[in-house]
């Protein structure tokens, strides 16, 4: 009996190890391709990473370059601001230094005054024009 159990063992490895012949020959053909594309991978992976290295290289130089140019734009925007607000300034004091000045108040008082003798002198003298849309 016991001679029969090891004739039925093994068939049974033999049949098993006939089974995984093919799973085994796939696994060493993958493994094959895995090693040509690893040493491959290896052959270019320098190129990539010195091309990765420049490509870096640039955008920090443009990164910087941009931080800069916005840097000189907000400066621009606010020396222009302060200049705006200067001027602004300036022109609040003319006008109210302007209408302070007696001779400006002058000159405002003779040029209604010489207004009202035109207008005066063409009803007079029957023209027919309408002042009240002129100014």
């Amino acid at each position: 009996m016991p001679e029969t159990s090891y004739i039925i063992l093994s068939v049974s490895l033999l049949l098993m190890v006939v089974a995984l012949l093919p799973l085994l020959w796939q696994v060493w053909r993958t493994a094959k391709n895995a090693a040509e594309t690893l040493e491959t991978l290896n052959k270019s992976l320098p190129g990539i990473l010195k091309s990765l290295e420049i490509s870096t290289t640039n955008i920090e130089g443009i990164t910087c370059t941009v931080k800069q140019e916005a840097e000189a734009v907000v400066l621009l925007s606010r020396k222009i601001r302060a200049i705006f607000e200067l001027a602004k300034g300036v022109e609040g004091l003319l006008q109210q230094g302007l209408n302070n000045l007696p001779l400006i108040n002058s000159l405002r008082t003779v040029r209604g005054l010489v207004k009202g003798v035109k207008v005066f002198f063409d009803v007079f003298l029957n023209k027919e024009t309408d002042y009240r849309q002129e100014e």
